[in-house]
């Protein structure tokens, strides 16, 4: 026998093993690769799937909270219009109980207005000395009320949100509820 085929046979030999041994590896990494690809198929099909139920689980939210928005907002409305109504008979009393004279026209903002026609209310000589007096239009003073009922019912709303935890009062320093500091 030739030493030299003895060597050759086991070089041979060998690399029939690690030949062998090398397409089970390939195969086994293909079986794997393949294994991982589906898995990636199905977490992909249920991220998908995860998603459109988000989708469809928040459209029913926004509906819900459209709804109750235009609930609050009908209630809020109905309110601000008893307020308003409410405003408005307090002016008619207060005008009724303070001898106040609705006039067409003033001479000036200090002074007295030109006397309305049947009016038994009279109207001081000198105007007053004080500053709480002052000559006004029956427009401005029924824009005064609708402004205040306005104000009311904007400061009970948000008061509201406030107390439902929907909204938060963040005092700036110098406004607020209260005037500041």
């Amino acid at each position: 026998m030739n030493p030299l085929s003895l060597v050759t046979g086991k070089i041979g030999g060998a690399s029939l093993g690690v030949n062998v041994a090398l397409i089970g590896a390939l195969v086994f990494s293909v079986s794997t690769c393949t294994k991982e690809r589906a898995g990636r198929k199905a977490d992909h099909v249920a991220y998908a799937a995860a998603q459109e139920d988000a989708k469809a689980r928040q459209i029913i939210a926004n509906i819900a909270t459209e709804a109750a928005n235009r609930e609050r907002a009908r209630i809020t409305d109905a309110e601000h219009q008893n307020a308003l109504a409410d405003a408005h008979r307090a002016s008619q009393r207060y005008l009724a109980g303070n001898r106040v004279r609705v006039q067409a026209t003033c001479r000036q903002a200090s002074g007295t207005g030109a006397p309305a026609q049947g009016d038994p209310a009279r109207v001081p000589e000198s105007p007053a000395t004080g500053p709480e007096l002052v000559a006004i239009t029956r427009d401005d003073f029924d824009a005064a009320t609708d402004a205040y009922a306005y104000a009311m019912s904007a400061h009970r709303h948000a008061a509201g949100m406030v107390e439902a935890g929907e909204a938060v009062f963040d005092e700036v320093p110098g406004v607020g509820f209260m005037g500041g500091e």
